[in-house]
């Protein structure tokens, strides 16, 4: 027998049994869904691989029953997904923060501030006295370096100064290995990653030189950022 799933034409012996073949049909009502779910390549060969598995198991040992065929079904259309969701985007993409993000977000820039008027009787200014804020703050050691949200929450407050003074945008940036909260020329994929800038130092035991980050950062995201000439036209970079 065969089966028409997408634009491919599985040919399907009828002499292995009715769980392949109801599996196929499992495989071709989900084709569209597993299009755009996204996995990295480890993802995809360890669950193909027990896909497979839980397939051959299930022929040789079980009895095919209804309720067996039934079990079957729903178990290796889930692991099916990531086997035809590889034929989807690849690359990377960048996108807004969601609001998960947003008041993630919040809650660091509100955690800074609080330990800057508690702690050191000040508070976060938005400009570049934010940069010895920080620096007093790594200086006097008021994270561990095992505080690695309160160590990030320090990236956050670097990024939106990053932000302010470079034109760039918060945005969530994807690829094969995951999704992290970059910095971002508009409109292109060239991103910086501040979030981390600080906490990645501080956890391998350096003292970080928050003047210095900033610095490198704007030396490396310059580059990338579209000149505005007279007119307010923005050129290439």
């Amino acid at each position: 027998m065969s089966y028409e799933v997408g634009e491919r034409h599985i040919e399907v012996p009828s002499g292995k049994g009715a769980i392949i073949s109801d599996s196929v049909k499992c495989l071709a009502v989900l084709y569209s869904l597993a299009l755009k779910i996204r996995y990295n390549p480890q993802e995809l060969w360890a669950i193909s691989g027990l896909y497979y598995c839980v397939l051959l198991y299930s022929i040789n040992v079980w009895e095919v029953s209804t309720m067996h065929r039934a079990f079957v079904f729903a178990l290796v259309s889930l692991f099916a997904l990531p086997i035809f969701a590889a034929d989807g985007p690849k690359g990377p993409i960048v996108y807004p923060f969601g609001w998960q993000d947003k008041n993630h977000f919040k809650s660091q820039r509100l955690l800074i501030e609080d330990v800057a008027r508690s702690k050191l009787g000040t508070q976060v200014h938005g400009n570049r006295d934010d940069l010895v804020l920080l620096q007093r703050i790594v200086h006097k050691g008021l994270f561990k370096k095992e505080q690695r949200l309160e160590n990030q929450a320090m990236g956050v407050i670097l990024g939106d100064l990053l932000e302010k003074e470079l034109g760039l945008v918060w945005q969530i940036y994807e690829d094969s290995v995951g999704r992290s909260r970059a910095l971002c020329v508009a409109d292109t994929m060239n991103c910086l990653y501040p979030v981390t800038m600080i906490s990645r130092r501080i956890e391998v035991g350096l003292m970080p030189n928050v003047q210095e980050i900033f610095d490198y950062a704007v030396e490396t995201i310059t580059p990338y950022i579209p000149k505005v000439d007279v007119y307010g036209v923005k050129a290439k970079p």
